[in-house]
């Protein structure tokens, strides 16, 4: 108790630092007496978007533009909201909480984080608020955010009130979704001309314009990323046969490590077997002015770079970006 009074009466700690203090108590309330965790939960919450409200007014870096700021603040204000809405369902206060995700929605708008959209959802439905549960639905799948639990939300709310066929109706949304994603992808194409060069294990170079006409994926990797790991697996799992007909050809380049041997022992401890490439002076990723690992690198048929993949953080969405680049690039 006396660890949280500090806390809470602290200028110098992060407002993020209140939500998880938050969480804490109410999974281990037998640390406070019952009649006093309201009160505790409260201050904090309070403290929280206080601090929230001083970093939006006081912390613009100067190189972000009032809209790029906007951003960052819209998506921190939603976070904090939506952990709030977290904090009141632990609290079983299910018509607070649902207050709170849908102040988290509103700042967002739309693609909202699938945890979002689930706890919203979940709660409406159990409030009997059926209308608000199906809105939220159809807007996740159409904004290519299902999952199983929000298709099996929305197929048995529509089945109520309506006699078509659910399965069409969502069927109709993934159209409508491929379409929208695609689109916003066209409309945020790079138009970069970079000439690249790799190195092969063997020390031969490879001018990368002598493989115009064909697509080139670049994935930059390195032996400490561990999503890295997770991307090569997932490219070893493509079907050859279907990348040469897509005029495809992959190129994972290891950045800075040219340690041949110890590439190898890395690949074979993680029962990888890939050719690789090298790119010992990072010059790719300081060229296109990259930060961090997994990278992809999405370079067309003219040999431009048209799209930058920054990370990697499941199989569903990874395949999903990654088709939709394709298929752009192929037509």
């Amino acid at each position: 108790k006396e660890i949280v009074d500090k806390i809470i009466h602290s200028e110098n700690i992060p407002y993020t630092t209140y939500s998880r203090l938050a969480f804490n108590i109410l999974k281990n309330r037998d640390l406070f007496p019952e009649n006093e965790i309201k009160d505790i939960i409260n201050q904090l919450i309070d403290k929280a978007l206080i601090k929230l409200k001083e970093s939006i007014e006081y912390q613009k870096p100067q190189y972000f533009s009032q809209e790029e700021w906007k951003k960052v603040t819209d998506a921190n204000l939603s976070k904090f909201y939506q952990d709030w809405g977290d904090i009141l369902s632990l609290m079983e206060k299910p018509e607070e909480a649902l207050e709170k995700y849908l102040a988290a929605i509103e700042f967002l708008q739309t693609d909202l984080p699938v945890s979002l959209s689930e706890s919203a959802i979940l709660l409406a439905s159990q409030l009997g608020r059926d209308t608000l549960a199906l809105d939220l639905a159809a807007q996740a799948i159409f904004d290519s955010k299902s999952t199983n639990f929000i298709d099996s939300v929305f197929k048995n709310i529509y089945l109520k009130t309506n006699h078509d066929n659910a399965d069409s109706f969502i069927d109709s949304l993934r159209t409508k979704a491929v379409i929208k994603r695609r689109e916003k992808i066209r409309q945020n194409m790079l138009q970069t001309q970079l000439d690249i060069f790799l190195q092969g294990p063997d020390k031969s170079i490879i001018n990368l314009s002598t493989y115009k006409g064909n697509i080139l994926i670049l994935v930059l990797w390195g032996k400490w990323c561990s999503p890295c790991v997770d991307l090569l697996r997932l490219f070893e799992l493509f079907d050859q046969k279907t990348l040469i007909k897509q005029n495809l050809i992959l190129f994972p380049v290891n950045t800075l490590d040219t340690d041949e041997k110890s590439n190898s022992e890395f690949l074979k401890q993680n029962n990888l077997a890939i050719n690789y490439y090298l790119d010992p002076n990072y010059e790719i990723a300081l060229n296109a002015g990259l930060t961090g690992l997994p990278v992809t690198i999405f370079i067309d048929k003219s040999g431009k770079i048209r799209h930058i993949e920054k990370g990697y953080l499941d199989k569903k969405s990874y395949e999903q970006i990654f088709n939709d680049i394709i298929e752009i690039l192929n037509n």
